[in-house]
């Protein structure tokens, strides 16, 4: 039988119990450690896919094994005992690839907060992450300062940042008076699209890209088309912990 080990630190041991529940539920044998031969059929779960566990992603994937890289989901609740989660293959925030399906799920949770376009206020929110995940996918340090820089450098308008906050649930975001924002890869810009802020992104594979611009050049001239082709996506790679414990994600990201 295929074995899968899920490969979670500390403050994610919490929600280990319903992946190997929903992993067993496919027929795999849970292990406590992980493979050093790991098999073309077998699996790891790893959070965020951190540089740490790079090695052992590489591992797998050297094998032809799956590696399903987990994280907090862009929408949804955000209490500890009822938030989604996302989980792709190989990647986190978009870079990884899922199943997609005909209809959208989570429809009426996710279209019922969406809100029409803004097209008026005055200043450019910039959005920072803390950096977390993989070389390439994650915002680099410098990002931030960077940006900020080039930004003074392309439009006249207020800029203003909102920081990450560490901690969950996440306090509401002030959008008022927000012209549009400015994100790497965020989370938090997720969920200004939703709030119909405009915005403007760095990060090519991230989650949002169909419901925002790619780059700086065009700060006059945002984004304000259908935002369905992206919830769609996203909606296929959202799960909640209940579906995780039965084995449906999995049913689908190990085709």
């Amino acid at each position: 039988m295929p074995s899968a080990f899920v490969k979670f630190h500390t403050v994610q041991h919490y929600q280990r119990t319903a992946f190997e529940a929903g992993l067993e539920a496919n027929g795999f044998v849970i292990d406590r450690s992980p493979s050093e031969n790991p098999s073309a059929g077998d699996c790891i779960v790893l959070w965020n896919r951190y540089a740490r566990d790079e090695a052992i992603a590489r591992r797998y994937e050297a094998a032809q094994a799956t590696v399903l890289v987990a994280e907090n989901a862009w929408l949804g609740p955000e209490q500890k005992d009822a938030h989604w989660f996302a989980i792709c293959r190989g990647h986190h925030n978009g870079a990884g690839t899922w199943y997609v399906g005909t209809y959208m799920r989570w429809s009426a949770e996710i279209t019922a907060g969406v809100k029409d376009w803004r097209n008026d206020g005055e200043h450019i929110l910039v959005l920072p992450q803390r950096g977390m995940g993989e070389r390439g996918v994650r915002q680099e340090k410098d990002w931030l300062p960077s940006v900020l820089a080039r930004l003074q450098k392309a439009t006249d308008r207020p800029i203003k940042v909102r920081y990450h906050p560490g901690i969950r649930p996440h306090p509401p975001i002030d959008f008022s008076d927000t012209w549009a924002c400015v994100t790497w890869a965020s989370g938090a810009a997720i969920k200004a699209i939703v709030a119909g802020i405009p915005v403007f992104h760095e990060f090519p594979k991230w989650i949002g890209r169909p419901a925002a611009r790619l780059g700086l050049d065009n700060l006059e001239d945002p984004f304000l088309g259908d935002r369905g082709p992206m919830l769609h996506r996203l909606s296929w790679a959202t799960w909640t912990a209940e579906e995780i414990e039965k084995g449906e994600p999995f049913k689908w990201l190990l085709k």
